[in-house]
């Protein structure tokens, strides 16, 4: 009979601790949460209070439109990804004070 108790007990004593590393799971969870770093996301509000898109810019914009084949085109006219900014600039000569 004493040899049943003592296997008993031995099967209770063989399993492994998990507590410790728990709590090391916990503070490190808490560490990466306190110094992550949060970006400010900002993005641009295109709906009114009652839902209504609002209307167009009052100043001339230039059209930058590029497609799911990464193909850049500026006002509608295909252009190089090497020569995007001088085709905005060659257009800012024209229409001074248009944003992009």
């Amino acid at each position: 009979m004493s040899r049943r108790l003592t296997r008993s007990y031995r099967s209770e004593e063989e399993g492994v601790d998990m507590t410790p590393m728990l709590d090391i799971v916990f503070i490190l969870l808490i560490f990466f949460i306190v110094t992550a770093v949060f970006l400010d996301e900002r993005g641009l509000d295109f709906t009114q209070a009652n839902g209504e898109v609002p209307p167009g810019p009052t100043t001339p914009v230039i059209s930058i439109v590029v497609d799911a084949e990464d193909v850049v085109s500026v006002e509608g006219r295909v252009v190089p990804v090497a020569f995007v900014e001088a085709e905005v600039q060659r257009h800012l000569v024209n229409r001074p004070g248009a944003a992009n």
